[in-house]
């Protein structure tokens, strides 16, 4: 296909074209979109000169990886199910890989590149409780459904679709997603260890005192209030390789996060592993555990529940009395009992176990807003646990700045090894940068 003067006999036309740039961009997605939807065909884009794309004819999953580049094809993984007669395939971004908008998540429907807001909708909710909210995931699906079940004359350029039946739809993209995520499991992006590495880089290139002469410069002076190091950490630190715990005495799943050497700034644990070095947020991976384990609890209906020894009084806004009046049962789901001691006034009895230490009346009000927002019914209690338990779980963690005997820190890596989802907060930032020998070889300059 080549276009010349596409304006000749329409130049009024012409006044209406945006910036070259922008409408180059408009062409590369065009181009991009036929890609991804004929990959047995051969497809080049030249533009102005220059050649953009050259895909060759292959399999859907090379033309995918090809179109979205290598960065995707090292963070995604693909998945494939069957639901209600629909089959939805393709490949889905880690959770630590994300974006700032949703122009990376592509779907196609019976070979057709299409924009759809409901299927937005339902790939996001399918990475709800591990991506935060104003962050979108990466993935093309393909979506194979009953011609008869789908009408695509709803849009002039056919770039919006009409489903039969959108919810089922909406379902079969939702479990595409969660079956991913299960498969993804405790796998961290590469970008954050790749970014750590170039920070390092920069800072060392910036600050190592090289001298021109072949040797290297000492500064003047040193600083003398630098606390001691102690004889605990120094051992672990320094003892020779063999004298260290083996590496298979602690790994009690898949995922090995090593033995823990030290606690930085009493907001990271550095752990070596027997091939390269981790680095763990502690609050980030607490935060995960706990949701994980109250969501686990109330999915089976066995949220452990606390009495408070001196009930908390909590006086609610007209709105939230004439709610709690119809629905306060509701909440035992939660592990919340209340009474009402007045129009307005109620009396907070229990709580969840592991929020027991918090504030009650923030708690407590934080879950009946959720719930008046989206329901505390069953299938209201998706959002509630994304909403709620994501900032309970978040407030309830060990807090950066809290000091972790050794002790504390092996029951944390461990406990992080066998929980789901652990790569990534309720908001979507990584648990843990993994840095290899290799790398560390890298940034010194032992390899290339």
């Amino acid at each position: 296909i080549e276009v010349l003067d596409l304006f000749l006999n329409t130049p009024a036309r012409l006044n209406f074209m945006r910036s070259d740039k922008t409408e180059e961009a408009a062409i590369i997605e065009a181009f991009r979109s036929l890609a991804l939807a004929n990959p047995a065909t051969a497809m080049s884009l030249d533009l102005d000169g220059r050649n953009r794309f050259d895909f060759r004819a292959g399999a859907e999953a090379e033309r995918v990886l090809a179109v979205m580049g290598e960065e995707f094809a090292a963070n995604s993984i693909e998945q494939v199910i069957e639901h209600e007669g629909i089959r939805v395939a393709g490949h889905l971004g880690l959770a630590t890989y994300h974006h700032r908008d949703s122009t990376r998540m592509l779907f196609l429907v019976n070979g057709r590149v299409i924009r759809d807001k409901q299927l937005l909708g339902a790939l996001r909710a399918g990475y709800r409780d591990v991506m935060f909210h104003d962050r979108y995931p990466v993935a093309v699906l393909r979506i194979d459904i009953d011609p008869a079940d789908v009408d695509v004359n709803v849009h002039p350029a056919k770039r919006e679709v009409r489903f039969r039946s959108p919810q089922t739809v909406n379902s079969a993209v939702i479990a595409c997603a969660r079956a991913a995520i299960e498969r993804m499991g405790q796998s961290v992006s590469a970008l954050p260890a790749q970014a750590a590495l170039d920070a390092m880089r920069r800072t060392h290139a910036a600050s190592r005192p090289y001298s021109g002469g072949g040797g290297f410069s000492l500064p003047k002076s040193f600083p003398s209030h630098r606390q001691p190091v102690p004889a605990d950490i120094q051992r672990r630190l320094f003892a020779a390789p063999e004298a260290r715990e083996p590496a298979g005495e602690y790994a009690t799943s898949g995922l090995d996060l090593g033995r823990p050497l030290a606690q930085i700034h009493r907001c990271y644990i550095l752990a070596e592993t027997d091939d390269g070095v981790i680095l763990v947020d502690q609050h980030a991976a607490h935060e995960r555990i706990n949701f994980e384990a109250m969501k686990e609890q109330l999915e089976k209906g066995a949220l452990r529940t606390q009495l408070l020894l001196h009930p908390a009084d909590w006086q609610v806004s007209a709105h939230e009395a004439a709610w709690l009046h119809d629905h306060a049962d509701e909440l035992s789901a939660f592990g919340v009992e209340l009474d009402a001691a007045g129009d307005e006034l109620f009396r907070i009895r229990s709580l969840p176990a592991q929020l027991a230490g918090e504030p009650p009346v923030a708690v407590v009000a934080e879950l009946v807003d959720a719930c008046m927002q989206h329901g505390a019914a069953t299938e209201g209690r998706g959002r509630v646990l994304e909403r709620w338990l994501g900032n309970r779980a978040c407030k309830g963690s060990i807090k950066s700045g809290h000091t972790l005997s050794h002790d504390a820190q092996v029951a944390l890596l461990r406990t992080m090894e066998t929980t789901p989802n652990i790569a990534q907060c309720n908001h979507g930032r990584p648990t843990y940068v993994r840095l290899s020998l290799n790398d560390l070889d890298r940034l010194f300059g032992r390899k290339e």
